[in-house]
């Protein structure tokens, strides 16, 4: 069993909850301040450069942030316990709070920026009923998923710096 030990929280991991939290709160705003206004029938499903190709009943637009706020609120949970998480290395006494840190940090970055992707679809939502759009944005997508596949690399590069000393490779 990995150690356990108990991470504090930086500044930066502290605006990054408040930011994800932030962006969750104005998702739920902006669909009950603009519910009333939509057609019945709403775009739910985009294509991969934006377009919408799915529309159904607008009450379905309640499930993503529904959700999302469920996976935000289990990721929450999950930093509580980082001593029970997967590491691509073995977890020590040496390098366990150096890896914690990563993964909780990774989490942390990984929900806001699923709940900044859901804000911006809600927005482009409001846009597209309302007539002032067409579709979501070209670069959306490709952004997001970017995005997504950067982090993750680079979590798990700096985690891999850790397998021998604890110490990075820039410590050495």
């Amino acid at each position: 069993m990995n150690p356990k030990i108990k991470i504090s929280m930086s500044i930066f991991d502290w605006v990054i909850e408040v930011l994800g939290a932030l962006f969750i709160l104005v998702t739920w705003y902006l669909l009950l301040t603009n519910y009333w206004f939509m057609p019945e029938q709403v775009p739910v499903h985009y294509d991969f450069w934006g377009n919408p190709n799915i529309y159904s009943n607008k009450e379905l637009i309640w499930l993503t942030p529904i959700l999302m706020t469920a996976v935000y609120v289990g990721i929450y949970f999950l930093n509580k316990i980082p001593h029970l998480l997967n590491y691509p290395i073995s977890v020590t006494d040496t390098n366990a709070s150096k890896l914690y840190k990563i993964n909780l940090r990774t989490l942390r970055i990984i929900r806001v920026l699923i709940a900044g992707q859901l804000l911006y679809s809600k927005v482009s939502l409001i846009g597209i009923t309302s007539g002032e759009l067409s579709k979501l944005s070209n670069l959306q997508m490709p952004i997001f998923l970017g995005s997504l596949a950067l982090i993750m690399a680079i979590s798990y590069l700096l985690m891999y710096q850790q397998r021998n000393t604890g110490k990075s490779i820039s410590e050495l």
